[in-house]
């Protein structure tokens, strides 16, 4: 094939450069995942007064508007960070893989407060000017899913639940409390282990109750509906049984959410409640705090709430964290750690777990 000479190219060019802006100027139109996985303002290029003209792709500079790097560096928003936590109770440790996500949260609160600059960040929280119950609803960090750590759930199904309702009479109440439910999947999961189990319906009646500070989240799990792609964290034999309609039916609603099935929610309550100031007034067989105080509080608030804990705990009740998650040094005397992230407190009828569930769990990933 013969090549074309540069007279040619540049002729054939002019005739469809036209045709080529015309085409660049259209709108370029991209869906919501990819605008949600764009960090960057896409706008058009300069028009003939120096304005962005309609339509084509330009990548904002660093430092535009949302961009934690605008304010500073990476090593100035880990010293903020790591100066800041501390003063709401909290720990560097529990927030460390996911800082440039609280930052870029903290950025839009800057933004929305005009604040300008870390160093006026600072004066805002040492001066109280601004609020500060504002300030800590920007680090709560919601960690919840179906089922989450299947581990954990696998025991309490084969084991704790199994124990505590041997513990209790038939009619009598067997209570149970999620620190921290957020939308209340953790809350919704264990009453699904409960009422799958035939063989407990006789036994003690289930009562869980959920608390969380964040009255939004709280409303979520009140309404108990979901997501359709949350169906996605509930093993697949199961959906049918926790979900009151499965892919590809008509029952969920036109907001594209599905909801949990009636009998999930007998003995179910939610209240909103901060356990770093109070707790329930009941005590409880089972407690779930997870992802929460263990690992992102800091080591003095740790030990008090630990305290919080204990006394709404029955005798040889049982408290589980993350699976991730260590209690402070002074619970050794007070609990034995009998399963994954499952401690059982010292007084009380003694719980062995079953031998081969012990083998089980031994070569099970439990963050799966």
């Amino acid at each position: 094939m013969g090549g074309a000479t540069v007279g040619e190219c540049d002729r054939f060019m002019a005739r469809w450069e036209p045709d080529s802006r015309a085409v660049m100027a259209q709108p370029i139109r991209i869906g919501p995942w990819q605008r949600r996985k764009a960090r960057r303002t896409l706008v058009a290029p300069s028009g003939p007064t120096g304005a962005p003209a309609r339509g084509a792709l330009l990548r904002l500079p660093r430092g535009s508007r949302g961009d934690p790097r605008r304010y500073a560096s990476t090593e100035e928003w880990v010293e903020f960070l790591q100066w800041c936590l501390p003063r709401f109770g909290l720990q560097w440790r529990g927030f460390r893989r996911h800082w440039r996500r609280l930052s870029a949260r903290l950025v839009r609160h800057f933004e929305q407060n005009h604040v300008h600059s870390l160093a006026e960040a600072r004066q805002l929280i040492e001066s109280n000017r601004d609020s500060l119950a504002r300030w800590d609803r920007l680090f709560r960090w919601t960690r919840s899913r179906f089922f989450q750590d299947r581990g954990v759930y696998e025991h309490l199904r084969q084991g704790v639940l199994p124990f505590l309702a041997t513990q209790k009479g038939p009619g009598e109440e067997l209570r149970c409390w999620s620190v921290g439910c957020a939308a209340g999947e953790e809350v919704y999961s264990l009453s699904a282990l409960w009422q799958l189990e035939q063989a407990w319906q006789s036994g003690p009646e289930l009562r869980l109750l959920g608390t969380d500070v964040d009255e939004s989240l709280l409303g979520f799990a009140d309404r108990g509906e979901f997501a359709i792609d949350r169906m996605a964290e509930v093993p697949s034999a199961w959906r049918s049984r926790i979900f009151a309609a499965h892919e590809g039916e008509s029952s969920s609603n036109a907001a594209g959410t599905v909801p949990i099935h009636s009998q999930l929610r007998e003995g179910v309550m939610f209240r909103r409640q901060d356990v770093r100031e109070e707790t329930p007034e009941e005590s409880f067989a089972l407690i779930l705090c997870r992802n929460l105080a263990f690992r992102g509080f800091h080591a003095d608030l740790q030990q008090s709430v630990l305290e919080r804990l204990i006394r709404c705990l029955e005798p040889g009740g049982f408290l589980v964290i993350g699976a991730h998650e260590t209690l402070p040094t002074s619970a050794a005397e007070r609990f034995r750690e009998v399963g994954p992230g499952i401690f059982q407190h010292c007084s009380g009828p003694r719980y062995d777990a079953p031998s081969h569930l012990a083998r089980w769990l031994a070569s099970t990933d439990l963050a799966n």
